[in-house]
């Protein structure tokens, strides 16, 4: 049998890889062999070995009450397992070997720590990686499955793709960090630019999966002006292995791109009456996009409201641009933080409060509301308590995207794929499923 060394040149996963590069996955590299009905590995198990199959076959299945199904099976040649690339990693399904079967295993810490040393060797595995997680969803979609309803919004992935089109949206666009400002202690701004220099054209509320090579990657909404897209901005929050990356990110850096996805405010809806923007935290960042698209045709609406509530002064996004609003555009800009500190003039208390002060007409109102979900709860039912209707009240449900094309089904909410149906849905279908326990 072949070294290792001169196995892998030759398997197509790793054809075109740089010498380089491949000396240094072999270091990660080791033979193994397992007997019949062996498991590689299994659900909800530590994610933490790649596989090559050099012999044998091996059986993908997922549990079920009745027995596991067995969901495709994966011959000589073949590769196995991606999770080992992406936080959490964790197994997301079973692993048997049908036959005896010779493998290479690649150490997941291994090679994340040379795809962290080398952002380039990163992005080579990813690529690799995801035409194999592409043509198993592919594989996937093949069979028999209810048709999910398209997703018409600009920019928007469809889900009646073919395999170029489905390839073409699990491969990330290379982008370049142009600019990283610090908006708050734990918040940053990106400005991002195309390695290829073609502008990636988004609709406000849409959101990109955006990576960190070699850590993995996190759904991000875009909040910059839908007018400049040569300039991609992501707003991130510094909360987790992912997003450290990402804010920690220096200009000349290269990330990953996939998107945009799912459906936005259409905040042109709102033309000819009153609009009334509701915003927690780093939920005004998300919104960013539409408020700067209404202040771009202030004319053709009304009032336009801003009720924005942080937890503190220094917590406040987008200062400049709240000033910049009110004063140039006529924005009526409210601000509450959950504690005062000195010096502070504005508001103290819960931003649901805001909205029974009013300076709207319900009855001709568009209300767009982004933040933790329990705010946008009460903020939701405070403004149908006004009189705005449910089905001009929308919301931004943003919750653990993975694939962003809704096959993996992590963001399901009962019926509702969020990164197809939404993210942005309205209070007339979201309500009975947001007072439900546990859905």
């Amino acid at each position: 049998m072949r070294s290792i060394a001169q196995f892998l040149p030759e398997h197509p996963f790793f054809a075109g890889l740089d010498e380089r590069y491949v000396d240094l996955v072999t270091g990660c590299a080791s033979n193994a062999h397992l007997s019949p009905g062996s498991y590689l590995f299994r659900e909800g198990g530590p994610a933490d070995t790649f596989y090559v199959i050099r012999r044998g076959r091996v059986a993908i299945e997922t549990p079920s009450p009745t027995g596991p199904v067995v969901t495709q099976t994966v011959h000589e040649g073949d590769v196995v397992g991606w999770s080992w690339l992406v936080a959490p990693y964790r197994w997301t399904f079973d692993a048997r070997a049908v036959d005896a079967t010779s493998l290479i295993t690649f150490d997941g810490a291994c090679l994340r720590g040379k795809c962290n040393d080398d952002p380039e060797l990163g992005y080579a595995l990813l690529q690799r990686v995801v035409r194999v997680m592409s043509a198993s969803l592919h594989s996937a979609r093949a069979a028999p499955r209810p048709v999910r309803r398209p997703v018409v919004s600009a920019g928007a992935v469809r889900t009646d793709r073919g395999p170029a089109d489905c390839e073409a949206v699990m491969v990330p666009r290379p982008f370049v960090v142009a600019d990283n400002r610090r908006d708050t202690r734990d918040t940053v701004t990106l400005d991002l630019v195309a390695a290829d220099d073609e502008p990636l054209a988004f609709a406000p509320g849409q959101f990109t999966m955006l990576s960190a090579f070699g850590t993995g990657e996190v759904p991000i909404s875009i909040s910059g002006d839908p007018a400049h897209p040569e300039v991609l901005q992501h707003t991130v929050r510094n909360v987790g292995g992912v997003t450290r990356r990402l804010a920690q990110a220096a200009p000349g850096t290269t990330l990953g791109i996939r998107g945009p996805f799912g459906h936005g405010w259409e905040v042109a809806d709102g033309r000819g009456g009153d609009v009334v923007f509701l915003a927690g935290g780093i939920g005004l960042a998300p919104l960013r996009p539409a408020i700067l698209e209404v202040c771009a045709d202030r004319a053709s609406y009304g009032q336009v409201r801003l009720l924005y509530g942080s937890r503190t002064p220094e917590d406040i996004l987008f200062g400049h641009d709240l000033h910049t609003w009110a004063r140039e555009y006529d924005v009526v800009v409210e601000e509450t933080v959950d504690a005062g500190t000195l010096g502070w003039r504005g508001h103290v208390g819960l931003v649901t409060q805001l909205v029974a002060r009013g300076g709207f007409d319900p009855a001709r109102t568009l209300a767009l509301v982004c933040g933790p979900e329990v705010m946008m709860r009460y903020a939701a039912q405070a403004l149908a308590d006004r009189g705005v209707a449910p089905a001009r009240l929308r919301l931004s449900m943003e919750r653990n995207m993975k694939c962003g094309v809704g096959l993996c089904g992590h963001c399901q909410l009962r019926e509702l794929f969020l990164c197809l149906d939404g993210p942005v849905l309205s209070y007339d279908l979201l309500e009975p499923l947001l007072t439900r326990t546990e859905l």
